[in-house]
C-alpha cells in the first residue's frame, strides 16, 4: 500500500480496473461469445501504458493541496445549483413516468432550447469546479460535502427530466478523486478500502431502485426476468440457486455486472465487428466537434450504438474508455493516449498552482472512468476540463511560473 500511496493516480487506475476484470473472468457475460484473449491483451496494453506514463514522469514529492478560498467554492456551488434549478424549471413537468421520460430522452423527443443547453453546460461546469476546488479547501471534508450537496440538490431535476444520472454520478466521482488525492495515506489503505465498500453498498442500493423505476416494463417482463436470472447465475453459480429466488438480489447482481464486466464485453464486441474510422479526438470532445462544419457528432454516436443491435442493445452502450479512444485515434493511438494521460497525471502530481492541481483531479478522474466509458462525453464536465486546460496553459506561459510545468502557489490560494 505504501508504494500506491506515493502514486495516487496509479492506485486509482488499478483499483478501478481490478473489480471489472475479476468479474469478467469469474462471471460469464451470459451473452453469445466469450471475451477473447486479444481483448484482454489490449486492455493490459492500455493499463500498462498509463501506469508507465505515471511512473516515468519526473519524480519528486507530491505537492500538498493548495488551500482554496471557501467563499469562491460556495459561490460556484450556488451558481451551479441555481442553474440546475432554473434548467429544471424551464424544462417543466412532462407528466410522464421516469421510464417514459428516459425513452423519450434517448429518442431525442425532449428537445432543449439553445439557452437551456448553454445553461446545462455552463451551470454544470460551475458545479464541477465547486466540488473539485472544495477538495483543496482548508476544511476539505466539510466544504466538499457542502459543495456536493448543493450540486446534487441543484441537478436532481435533470435526473427527473431525462432519467439520466450520469452528471450526478460524475459529480460524486470528482469528490472521491479529489479526496483520495488529498488524503492518499488515509484512503489508500485497507481501512480506506473497507470504508469505500461500506459506502458503496447504500449508493448501489439507491441506484438499483432508480434503475428499477426507469425500466419498470422490462423488470415486469418474465422473459427478461429469466435473462437477469441467467446472468446472475453466471456469478452466483450452482451454490447460489436458492438465492436466485430473491428477485432483488438477482437484479442487484445483474446491475453489478452491467456496470463492471459488461463494458469489457462490449469492448470485445467492438473489436470484433467494428469498422469505425478514427475521429481524431472529436468523439470524446463533442463540444469542439459540434463547431466543425460537416461533422455530425450525434450521427457518429448513433453509428457506434447501432453496432450493438445484434446483441439487443442500441443505445447508451458503455464500452470502456479504451473503445472511445480507439474510435478517436485507432488502436495504436489509443495506447499512446493512455500513456500521455498517465504521464500528465504523474507530472501534474507535482503542480503547485491551483489550475495545475485542478487539472490533476480531472486527469485522474479520466483514469478512474476508463473501465466504464470516457467521462469527456459528459458535456458540462468536458467544458470544465477545457477551461481548466486553458487556465493551466495560461498560468504556465504567461503567469507567475511561465516556462515551467509546475508553478508556484497563487496568492488567492493562501490560507488567511
Amino acid at each position: 500500500m505504501k508504494f500506491l500511496q506515493r502514486y495516487p493516480p496509479l492506485a486509482i487506475l488499478l483499483g478501478a480496473w481490478s473489480f471489472p476484470l475479476l468479474l469478467s473472468v469469474v462471471a460469464t457475460p451470459a451473452l453469445e461469445d466469450s471475451i477473447s484473449v486479444y481483448t484482454y491483451l489490449i486492455i493490459a496494453a492500455c493499463i500498462v501504458a498509463a501506469a508507465a506514463g505515471i511512473l516515468l514522469s519526473p519524480g519528486g514529492e507530491t505537492s500538498r493541496s493548495l488551500p482554496f478560498k471557501d467563499g469562491i467554492v460556495l459561490k460556484l456551488g450556488v451558481a451551479g445549483a441555481l442553474a440546475g434549478l432554473l434548467h429544471w424549471k424551464l424544462r417543466g413537468d412532462s407528466g410522464m413516468s421516469l421510464e417514459e421520460t428516459r425513452i423519450a430522452h434517448l429518442a431525442g423527443q425532449l428537445g432543449a432550447s439553445v439557452f437551456e443547453s448553454y445553461l446545462y453546460q455552463a451551470g454544470g461546469a460551475c458545479s464541477f469546479f465547486s466540488i473539485a476546488l472544495a477538495t483543496m479547501s482548508a476544511r476539505p471534508i466539510r466544504v466538499t460535502a457542502l459543495a456536493l450537496g448543493l450540486s446534487i440538490l441543484g441537478w436532481i431535476g435533470l435526473v427527473i427530466n431525462t432519467g439520466a444520472r450520469v452528471v450526478v454520478m460524475a459529480m460524486l466521482a470528482v469528490a472521491i478523486v479529489g479526496l483520495v488525492i488529498r488524503f492518499p495515506r488515509i484512503v489508500i489503505s485497507w481501512r480506506g478500502v473497507a470504508s469505500a465498500i461500506a459506502g458503496f453498498i447504500p449508493l448501489f442500493a439507491i441506484n438499483l431502485l432508480f434503475v428499477q423505476r426507469r425500466m419498470e416494463t422490462l423488470f415486469a417482463n418474465s422473459d427478461w426476468g429469466l435473462h437477469r436470472a441467467e446472468k446472475a447465475s453466471s456469478l452466483l453459480g450452482g451454490a447460489g440457486s436458492s438465492l436466485l429466488a430473491n428477485d432483488y438480489l438477482v437484479s442487484a447482481v445483474w446491475l453489478l455486472l452491467q456496470f463492471t464486466s459488461d463494458p469489457i464485453y462490449y469492448l470485445d464486441y467492438f473489436l470484433k465487428y467494428s469498422s469505425v474510422s478514427p475521429h481524431f479526438g472529436l468523439y470524446q470532445f463533442g463540444l469542439i466537434a459540434n463547431r466543425i462544419p460537416g461533422f455530425d457528432w450525434y450521427g457518429r454516436r448513433l453509428e457506434l450504438d447501432l453496432l450493438y443491435e445484434g446483441i439487443g442493445i442500441s443505445w447508451n452502450v458503455w464500452g470502456t474508455a479504451i473503445r472511445d479512444c480507439i474510435v478517436d485515434f485507432g488502436l495504436v493511438g489509443a495506447v499512446t493516449f493512455f500513456f500521455v494521460v498517465g504521464y500528465s497525471a504523474g507530472r501534474l502530481r507535482h503542480a503547485r498552482s491551483v489550475s495545475g492541481q485542478l487539472l490533476y483531479i480531472f486527469v485522474v478522474l479520466w483514469l478512474m472512468y476508463t473501465p466504464f466509458h470516457s467521462p469527456l462525453t459528459t458535456r458540462p464536465l468536458q467544458l470544465a476540463i477545457l477551461i481548466t486546460i486553458g487556465w493551466y496553459l495560461w498560468t504556465v506561459f504567461f503567469g507567475e511560473g511561465r516556462g515551467s510545468l509546475t508553478v508556484q502557489p497563487l496568492k488567492s490560494a493562501k490560507v488567511k
